[in-house]
């Protein structure tokens, strides 16, 4: 009988790992076949939101309303709501006709102050839907006293992210 050294004992081991390994991969993966594919997908369509901001109360200076923002967001993603800027000069209506010391010192004041401000908390509009958001006001306290009896309007933009 034979004396089994280590050196032959380190050599049937590593041979018999070596078949295992290699009738093992046979075995269960057969042979390897790669590919490649393609894809495509269409970006969504990004179509601008709209909103009609009324206030519950009438306006004088330093007066606290509510702004209930109406905002539509025909899209098909989420967005929420980033900021409300002013847009071109305000309107000023009294008796069916422009009032216009009205209207020029609003311009002068800046239309931004009529204007609701965003909450600091996120709000985020649903896709295709409305959402209607209340913000607390405060009239600036400038708030020119040509403007009694007086309807005004204000054109404004606001600006949103995508979310998930």
């Amino acid at each position: 009988m034979r004396k089994i050294t280590k050196r032959t004992a380190a050599i049937a081991t590593a041979a018999v790992i070596g078949i295992g390994a290699l009738g093992g991969a046979a075995w269960a993966n057969g042979w390897l076949v790669n590919g490649t594919g393609t894809a495509s997908a269409a970006g969504a369509k990004i179509t601008n939101m709209t909103a009609v901001i009324t206030l519950d109360k009438t306006v004088y200076p330093g007066r606290v309303v509510t702004a209930s923002a109406k905002v539509t967001n025909p899209n098909e993603f989420p967005v929420s709501l980033t900021a409300v800027t002013g847009a071109g000069a305000p309107t000023a209506t009294r008796g069916g006709g422009d009032n216009a010391a009205c209207r020029g010192k609003l311009t002068a004041l800046g239309v931004n102050a009529i204007l609701p401000v965003l909450p600091t908390t996120p709000i985020t509009v649903g896709p295709t839907g409305d959402k209607t958001v209340n913000i607390s006001m405060t009239i600036s306290p400038d708030f020119p006293i040509e403007c009694q009896d007086t309807l005004i309007g204000a054109t404004f933009t606001f600006a949103g992210t995508s979310t998930v």
